[in-house]
């Protein structure tokens, strides 16, 4: 199968759906889990949230330097 003009430019975009949700449910999901697991409610589903909110500011961060490095 042959490449379609102008994939590659837009190859790094095709995943940001996934990384976006799994940069934000996953340490809320972990958070629950700890708040479960040690009945401390709602700590670590507080911390998990900041994670979450902080590792997708940094994803967002990352694309757009690189969607201005790529101009």
């Amino acid at each position: 199968m042959l490449p379609l003009p102008g994939f590659n430019k837009y190859k790094q975009y095709l995943s940001l759906g996934a990384e976006i949700a799994v940069a934000l449910s996953g340490p809320i999901f972990i958070g629950y889990w700890l708040d479960q697991k040690y009945n401390s409610s709602p700590w670590f589903f507080l911390a998990g949230m900041v994670t979450g909110i902080a590792l997708l500011i940094l994803m967002f961060i990352r694309v757009i330097k690189n969607t201005k490095a790529n101009k």
